[in-house]
């Protein structure tokens, strides 16, 4: 269940152009050979990078990042293992092998997930994906190749010449499209992963950031699938979600004294935004808009949170952004920051039928979409720079 690897973690985004595997290996994610490959390639490349820090005796003192990978004692392992799919939901099924228990609850899950994710998303027997885990002796870094497809192998070909077909074929290399690279390093180890990628790949490394009315529907997308899986309406969302904090920010040239503002809903007053957000007649919740209309009437704030298409009325109010969310199902900042918070099912069968139990499923689903949002923001980028 390596699915589970990438929960209750914070990650920094990354997009990645395909990765050139060249002509030593067909495929790279479902190839424990070419796992295997790279995976001893890294740890040499890691080891080396790491002596300069070991060894260096003058200079500036090293950065708070460079002490604490300093810390971390010697490299003792490194594996790049498959994801064999990105559904957290299947965690549950695949705790239970005879899933008998589950044959009024498991079969219905699915069919909603069908329903309301695209088929790429769905269990596959393709993988989805690669886990890079980097285990010293105190600390245990990690980072993940991820695709929303089911990983079609890319053929290209060198301009080699072009005396016979056959002369052609060999010629042939190949490469794996994983748009979105999720890390979990100190600085210096990121910056030599990202290196060992570009060099061994040809592939190039961006930092993923998020505007903010993505950020804004990432929330009202995680509420409402709450909502739709369940159907009892916000009082189960709250139970999820919590708290919500929000963050805006604001340019030097627009607010000089104030670069941000915090807002903060407590629990006890969110089930109100929720249910307002929703008009009952069983259209998709937008608390974003609910709590703008909430701060203009009772503060005085005009913000558009929704990053709304409609053209600003004040001054200068375009330029104020959704910087952060954060919840207690998730965290995503436009920064490049993503946390996803669920815990994995507890006993044989995961504990479906108690009221924990369901509610863990409906934060593992609404994680599994809020992903896959994720993954398409970063294959659209990444199409976009490759246009001319």
């Amino acid at each position: 269940m390596m699915q589970t690897s990438l929960l209750n973690t914070s990650w920094t985004l990354h997009r990645l152009s395909p990765l050139h595997h060249g002509r030593d290996f067909d495929s790279l994610v479902n190839n424990p050979a070419a796992l295997k490959f790279y995976a001893t390639r890294l740890r040499d490349q890691v080891t080396a990078a790491s002596f300069p820090i070991a060894l260096q005796s003058t200079g500036p003192l090293p950065t708070t990042d460079d002490d604490t990978l300093s810390r971390t004692g010697a490299l003792q392992s490194c594996t790049w293992e498959p994801i064999p799919s990105l559904s957290f939901s299947d965690i549950e099924h695949e705790r239970d092998p005879e899933n008998g228990s589950q044959t009024s609850n498991g079969p219905r899950s699915r069919a909603r997930t069908q329903r309301s994710a695209p088929a790429s998303h769905t269990s596959s027997k393709e993988g989805s994906g690669i886990l890079v885990k980097l285990e010293y002796e105190n600390a245990t870094y990690k980072a993940a190749l991820l695709s929303l497809s089911s990983l079609p192998t890319i053929q290209t070909e060198t301009t080699p010449k072009p005396r016979t077909r056959r002369t052609r074929s060999q010629t042939q290399t190949h490469a794996t499209h994983l748009p979105l690279l999720l890390t979990r390093f100190p600085a210096p180890l990121r910056q030599t992963f990202v290196s060992f990628l570009s060099s061994t790949f040809d592939t190039y490394c961006s930092p993923l950031r998020l505007p903010s009315r993505f950020i804004g529907t990432a929330l009202n997308t995680y509420i409402n699938t709450l909502n739709s899986e369940d159907g009892s309406g916000p009082m189960n969302a709250v139970e999820i979600v919590k708290e919500l904090h929000l963050t805006l920010s604001f340019p030097a040239f627009a607010a000089p004294d104030l670069r941000t503002l915090n807002i903060t809903v407590p629990r006890e007053s969110l089930s109100g935004f929720l249910g307002a957000g929703n008009n009952g007649d069983g259209s998709e919740s937008d608390v974003l808009a609910v709590l703008s209309a909430y701060l203009e009437e009772h503060l005085a704030m005009k913000f558009d949170l929704t990053g709304g298409k409609t053209e600003p009325t004040l001054k200068g109010q375009d330029h104020v952004r959704l910087a952060r969310i954060a919840c207690g199902g998730f965290v995503l900042g436009g920064d490049g920051k993503l946390k996803l918070v669920a815990s994995t099912p507890a006993g044989e069968n995961g504990d479906s039928d108690t009221a924990a139990g369901r509610s863990n499923h409906l934060a593992l689903r609404a994680c599994e979409v809020l992903l896959s949002d994720i993954l398409r923001r970063a294959e659209m980028n990444e199409d976009k720079d490759q246009k001319p």
